[in-house]
């Protein structure tokens, strides 16, 4: 009898469904986190608070992602306990995270992957040819590979007495354009056309290779130009062009009467005439004037070079 006039008490009865409910709470949040976790791991569904969202791609890369059907793997070759620290102090390595792996919550054919070479070397020797090493990001398809690094994917400055320093991201830029180079059915190809003493090329091809042209240096006056280029580059050259030399390009340009191909010219201001080159070109309906140009706006100038752009008022903005 004591039993059920206990299980009559109220204090009994009130214990009791607080128990239950508490029971209950704890299985819901449970099932909701299941729920939640499930939904996170299959969906971008995370909330990007920032002003510009700064850690969510642009519209343009996720409509390009989305219509992927073919796998991609993307390899960052650094353990991601490390990556994680470097994010936790730099807003520049947190973005750079957070837009790697949302070109996986945007597509499953796109898998990411980070590998530490320090424990797993031989990771390294599945891309001999491409010299990967440690923080390395390696883009891969069955079509090609790319590798990029991870400091690619910032805009650095040297200071002479800070050192190096990050002043901007450009992680989804570098990222989506890998993506692209090894989907792509066709890589465009450029030849930059040496044999005439020309100006140091090495910052116009690393241009032309982050656009995903596959690029290479072909020496005119001994080689024959490749007719799978799409584009010619002549950077700068200190010494004139031969007939023969001319030839070529007139040919290359003209491509059996389909025309379609490009001719890019960079003239410096250190070079002497070239008449047999100018005039050549002046047949294709580009003239070298004289002139000289001077920046009258002293922020636009740094130490001794100077830095050409456009500057909006409010005024070139049209609204609708």
């Amino acid at each position: 009898m004591k039993k059920l006039n206990i299980l009559k008490s109220r204090r009994f009865k009130h214990g009791s469904m607080a128990t239950i409910l508490t029971v209950g709470f704890i299985v819901v949040v449970v099932v909701i986190n299941i729920i939640a976790s499930l939904l996170l791991n299959r969906f971008p569904v995370n909330i990007d608070l920032t002003e510009d969202n700064i850690y969510q791609l642009t519209d343009e890369s996720v409509d390009y992602v989305k219509k992927l059907d073919s796998d991609v793997n993307i390899y960052v070759c650094v353990s991601e306990s490390d990556f994680v620290n470097a994010a936790s102090s730099s807003v520049y390595y947190k973005q750079a995270y957070e837009i790697i792996n949302n070109y996986a919550k945007q597509n499953s054919h796109i898998k990411v992957q980070f590998v530490d070479l320090l424990e797993e070397p031989e990771f390294a020797q599945k891309f001999s040819s491409y010299d990967v090493q440690q923080s390395s990001i390696v883009v891969e398809s069955d079509k090609r590979v790319k590798v990029t690094t991870i400091t690619d994917l910032f805009d650095q400055q040297q200071n002479s007495s800070t050192g190096t320093t990050t002043i901007s991201s450009k992680a989804e830029q570098v990222m989506t354009s890998a993506i692209m180079y090894v989907t792509d059915n066709e890589v465009m190809q450029a030849s930059i056309l040496t044999g005439h003493s020309e100006t140091d090329v090495a910052g116009f091809t690393s241009l032309l290779t982050s656009n995903n042209y596959e690029v290479a240096q072909q020496n005119i006056t001994t080689e024959e130009l490749n007719q799978d280029a799409s584009l010619l580059v002549i950077y700068a050259p200190t010494t004139d062009y031969s007939e023969a030399e001319l030839k070529k390009l007139d040919a290359f340009l003209d491509n059996d009467g389909k025309f379609g191909k490009s001719l890019v010219y960079i003239a410096s201001y250190e070079q002497p005439e070239l008449p047999n080159l100018e005039a050549f070109l002046g047949e294709w309906g580009i003239e070298i004037g004289e002139g000289l140009v001077y920046e009258t706006n002293t922020s636009n100038v740094y130490g001794q070079n100077f830095m050409m752009g456009l500057e909006y008022t409010k005024e070139d903005y049209v609204t609708d």
